[in-house]
């Protein structure tokens, strides 16, 4: 039985727009309080949902007395805020990896690259393998920018937009 309600209880129950007081606590709130009076144990952290709204509940047993108080929070906000930072933690973690991919990527590239140019000026008297070669070289270049956008990314610089003329980058890729 209910037997004292304090007034933050009794404004939860209002902000919650429920009938009752009782209607904020869990629904076997009573085997809960003798649950915990037989066992002389506390009962921690039973979860509701109210409304909308996520309460905590905990049991506290006075065995010589015969009651049990119990004390609910409510922790909607607090999830919330928990959930944002995993979340951001998801994201730090991805760009930490971005990071490690571009800065092994860009090592790859420099291989490319330089063996590219290399190859570029011994078969300047064989130009039908120059343009294929600068066809490498190009798309090395464009590899290396994406990378740096992806290391950008990783630190959480500002970007800086800029217009792309399109046809020119369609014409790139296709080659």
């Amino acid at each position: 039985t209910l037997t004292y309600l304090n007034k933050a209880a009794g404004d939860l129950a209002t902000q919650l727009n429920v009938a009752s007081a009782e209607a904020i606590l869990p629904r076997n709130a009573a085997s809960i309080a003798e649950e915990c009076l037989r066992q002389g144990q506390n009962k921690l952290a039973q979860q509701i949902q109210v409304n909308g709204r996520t309460l905590n509940w905990s049991f506290f047993p006075i065995v010589s007395c015969q009651v049990v108080h119990c004390y609910g929070v409510d922790v909607t906000e607090r999830m919330s805020l928990e959930t944002q930072l995993r979340h951001s933690q998801k994201l730090d973690s991805i760009g930490q990896l971005a990071a490690g991919v571009a800065h092994d990527f860009n090592n790859i590239l420099t291989v490319i690259q330089g063996h590219t140019d290399r190859l570029i000026e011994q078969c300047a008297m064989r130009p039908e393998f120059v343009d294929e070669l600068k066809v490498i070289s190009v798309s090395a270049t464009r590899a290396a920018s994406l990378t740096r956008q992806l290391l950008t990314f990783s630190r959480k610089q500002k970007l800086q937009p800029k217009v792309l003329n399109l046809a020119r980058v369609i014409g790139d890729v296709s080659k």
